[in-house]
């Protein structure tokens, strides 16, 4: 069957069958959820279990977001954030589907949520089966890692560590970087695919203690990596500057661009400490993910060609596309197929449509192709079409 089609009718057969289980206030709630709206980017959709955090790390970005210093589980029954999950038009299920992300406004392995969370990953990997991902800063117990370790064998788990000499300082309330070693080393130890997470990085600060948090990753039988940029807008640099020193915090504004700072946050260039940090991890062994999803496509076994930065994976593993998916796929979301053309490329895909079906269809289509066939997509309005060629 068109992988296409399959993937979006199994969709439909999977939100009915949790329908029957939910009441209809449920239904409601779900539906208008904030997991059932946002448009995912091609690295995932971000699932929260909880919502704030009471680690108060000096970095965080959640907190001039509005999110507060204590945390609550999500106002959702687990199968009711898959509900919301299979309600957004956005969402593919599957292997092959959209990339699934914990963590990015609580800490999802925190002692109040953590029972709720692996709930939450155990009826995703049970109903969808999309690849998924846990960013944590908790220590875990043995317990809890089995827990884990059944919910979902395949779950790829980053660790943070931003710092071991100022985490307490920077990182008062979270767990401490020897805490957070103890539970990876566990993780290791039951063959659960974990990556230290150094993010963000804080030049003049991450960068010095880069050899260490690697050395001490290898005696807990991590070699895996993800380097992350840090973020800034005026409230957090009014937290940073609290707790380091004016030489760190001249060094963050140097990385700036001359932006200025407000209440947006932006990232700040590190491309140039990230090649010197990766240089060091590959000496000593470590493999290295681009970015977080690519750990996740690891952990998976699937292969992605969706950015710049892949591929990521085993690219003989990219699912199998020919043209005649591509045009049984428009047909059945109603696209005319008189004026379409279609290329399909080493790791792009190019269509171009009528006019009215690009405005109608356009986004939606590029979503479904994208997600699914785990490569960039190209779509043209033929209006723009401008030579043979639809690159």
């Amino acid at each position: 069957m068109n992988i296409f089609i399959e993937a979006l009718e199994n969709k439909s057969r999977i939100k009915d069958q949790i329908s029957m289980l939910l009441s209809n206030e449920v239904i409601k709630l779900a539906e208008s959820d904030w997991h059932a709206k946002r448009r995912p980017r091609h690295c995932g959709l971000t699932i929260h279990t909880g919502m704030g955090c009471p680690y108060q790390c000096s970095y965080c970005y959640i907190y001039s977001m509005g999110f507060p210093k204590k945390i609550s589980l999500y106002p959702l029954p687990t199968l009711g954030i898959i509900y919301a999950i299979l309600s957004n038009p956005y969402f593919i299920p599957g292997r092959n589907g959209t990339f699934l992300a914990i963590g990015s406004i609580t800490e999802p392995f925190h002692p109040r949520i953590i029972e709720y969370t692996i709930s939450v990953i155990r009826d995703i990997s049970n109903y969808l089966g999309n690849p998924t991902q846990v960013s944590t800063k908790a220590y875990l117990n043995k317990e809890h890692i089995d827990d884990i370790k059944n919910a979902n064998p395949k779950i790829s788990i980053l660790y943070t560590i931003t710092t071991i000499n100022h985490s307490h300082i920077l990182e008062p309330y979270a767990p401490s970087p020897q805490k957070r070693f103890e539970s990876i080393k566990i993780l290791t130890g039951k063959n659960i695919h974990t990556s230290l997470f150094i993010r963000p990085i804080i030049p003049g600060l991450t960068d010095l203690e880069n050899q260490n948090i690697l050395m001490q990753g290898i005696a807990s039988n991590v070699k895996r990596v993800v380097y992350g940029s840090l973020r800034v807008n005026e409230d957090i640099l009014a937290r940073l500057s609290k707790t380091l020193n004016h030489r760190i915090i001249s060094g963050i504004l140097n990385r700036l661009g001359g932006q200025g700072i407000g209440k947006k946050q932006i990232y700040i260039y590190s491309t140039d400490i990230k090649k010197r940090l990766v240089k060091e991890a590959m000496e000593l062994g470590y493999k290295i993910y681009p970015s977080a999803c690519s750990a996740n496509v690891d952990s998976t076994g699937v292969s992605c060609y969706m950015c710049r930065m892949g591929p990521c994976g085993d690219i003989s593993k990219l699912p199998t596309i020919n043209e005649s998916d591509l045009l049984e796929l428009m047909e059945y979301l109603g696209i005319k197929l008189g004026k379409v053309s279609v290329e399909i490329g080493d790791r792009m895909i190019g269509i171009i449509l009528r006019k009215i079906d690009y405005k109608k269809y356009g986004y939606e289509l590029r979503n479904i192709i994208k997600t699914i066939s785990k490569r960039d997509v190209v779509i043209r309005s033929d209006i723009n079409k401008n030579s043979e060629s639809i690159w």
